[in-house]
């Protein structure tokens, strides 16, 4: 998707005059090849984006090449399934910049349609994860998950990655010991 991102951009004089000059440009832009393209010069100095080719986000029309260029090196950085929902990523945080600050912070869950589908995977995680849980722990996994409970399992998920650091940072085994005497708090 990155890879065939496209801006068309116009020279603003020959528009205003009636005329469109102007052309397509993929990333990154050279901003002499698009003066010469679109024939920048001294009397027609202004462009325009009048147009963009799978470019995940709104953009004005007077944004410069060097704005175009520092937001698809931005762009880049992010994972595929941020850049499919960029809008609404950048709705949420405010800005494409706050979004790539906060890359990592954004978690997605293949095949979750609904928030108790979130709480299954949670749950699936820490089944895979801590198979050798205290019985007294086992029944509570094996709960029916809802769509308000999930919070509880990214809850207890964190609480034993803590515990199962601290065993480790220990000395101790994590596979054996974590289960059988670390306090798990909700």
């Amino acid at each position: 998707m990155i890879d065939d991102m496209a801006v068309y951009i116009a020279n603003l004089g020959k528009y205003n005059e009636g005329y469109l000059v102007g052309a397509w440009f993929t990333f990154p832009i050279d901003e002499e090849d698009v003066k010469e393209k679109i024939g920048l010069n001294e009397q027609y100095e202004e462009y325009a984006i009048h147009d963009t080719d799978n470019f995940p986000i709104a953009i004005g029309e007077y944004v410069s090449i060097e704005e175009l260029n520092e937001m698809y090196e931005m762009i880049e950085e992010l994972p595929d399934y941020i850049v499919e929902c960029l809008d609404e990523f950048i709705s949420h945080f405010g800005t494409l910049e706050e979004v790539v600050e906060h890359k990592d912070d954004i978690y997605y869950y293949p095949d979750c349609e609904t928030m108790t589908d979130v709480a299954y995977y949670y749950i699936d995680e820490l089944r895979r994860h801590l198979a050798t849980f205290h019985p007294a722990y086992r029944t509570t996994l094996t709960m029916k998950p809802t769509g308000e409970i999930w919070i509880w399992a990214v809850a207890l998920l964190k609480q034993a990655e803590v515990c199962a650091r601290y065993h480790i940072n220990a000395g101790r085994s994590a596979t054996s010991i974590v289960a059988t005497d670390s306090v798990f708090l909700f």
